[in-house]
């Protein structure tokens, strides 16, 4: 494969380092958060799995499932479960 002449090596340094300090030298822009309001429903959940020994040396396994719902109704209070 034939090398590129220096000239060119060159070349493609400056632009990229030009590149390079442009993009360094660019003004923050704010950042775009999500808005917080309340959601009309929510629905939280939760599972575990759990594994117990006791003094014995006996193993009990067991799994734990959660859950919950709530609706905000048209006032803004919270009636859930």
């Amino acid at each position: 494969m034939k090398r590129p002449p220096p000239r060119l090596v060159v070349r493609t340094l400056v632009a990229a380092s030009w590149i390079l300090v442009a993009v360094a030298l660019m003004p923050p822009r704010p950042a775009l958060a999500q808005e917080a309001r309340p959601s009309l429903l929510a629905i939280d959940t939760a599972t575990a799995l759990e594994q117990t020994v006791d003094f014995n040396g006996t193993y009990l396994t067991g799994v734990s499932v959660g859950g919950q719902a709530g609706v905000l109704k048209a006032g803004l209070s919270w009636c859930g479960e």
